[in-house]
């Protein structure tokens, strides 16, 4: 989940707390605070029907070593959502816009 930073500490007190049973249990890991991340989402009418763009997205961001942690598709499949290194967001809208809206 995606929390603004001021509230993270907050978050992950009320996170642990609600998941305590299941911490101790070790159904599920230790809650972790990841800080300095962006979300790009990439949105289009005509993604689903666009064989590829996908692939698109993905090649253009590892041939200019810009590192995905984490992806999401919306189910009406109209998005790709990214979460990448805070540091490398103004490069990656970059090569986004450029891989994807080049005519």
């Amino acid at each position: 989940m995606a929390i603004p930073p001021k509230y993270g500490a907050t978050s992950k007190k009320a996170v642990e707390e609600e998941f305590k049973l299941e911490i101790f249990e070790g159904k599920i890991g230790e809650v972790k605070v990841e800080e300095h991340l962006s979300i790009i989402a990439v949105v289009g009418e005509n993604m689903r029907h666009t064989p590829g763009i996908s692939g698109k997205v993905f090649q253009s961001l590892g041939r200019n070593e810009i590192n995905i942690i984490a992806i999401a598709q919306g189910s009406s499949e109209l998005n790709i959502s990214l979460v990448i290194n805070k540091n490398n967001l103004s490069k990656a809208l970059n090569v986004l816009h450029k891989a994807l809206l080049k005519k």
